[in-house]
């Protein structure tokens, strides 16, 4: 086998997509950050193999509006991957809308590594309570 041996973020990022791929989900419409890198690559795989599309997105309103689109559209579950907490926060007018619509749309939102969180980033937010109202 050439180059690195593979993470285990890496496994548990390929293993996420192909379960994701195995459900029928063929889209994913995505605005990652630095902490999604293991999910960007896995993405990247899965398209170049012909499994999972990704569609980038300059905002995260643009990801959840699309998902809920494509998948109102086409009646396919639809995956969307956000940055942080922030990002959710970003999309969820549209996510409130594909919920009313009853659309199928998955999402995946990233945070920070653990050893970070001591150092309060500025980004750093309680993903429960967004998970409350989402």
């Amino acid at each position: 086998r050439d180059g690195p041996r593979p993470t285990m973020r890496e496994f548990a990022a390929t293993d996420m997509i192909d379960a994701f791929v195995s459900a029928g989900v063929n889209v994913c419409f995505t605005n990652p950050g630095t902490s999604e890198m293991h999910l960007v690559l896995a993405l990247d795989k899965s398209e170049q193999a012909g499994k999972m599309r990704s569609v980038l997105c300059l905002f995260e309103g643009v990801v959840t509006g699309a998902a809920d689109g494509y998948a109102r559209m086409t009646g396919v579950p639809a995956l969307s991957l956000l940055h942080l907490g922030h990002g959710l926060a970003n999309g969820l007018a549209n996510l409130h809308n594909a919920k009313w619509a009853r659309s199928p749309v998955i999402n995946v939102v990233g945070d920070h590594a653990s050893p970070l969180r001591r150092f309060l980033a500025l980004l750093l937010i309680n993903m429960l309570i967004l998970r409350a109202i989402s």
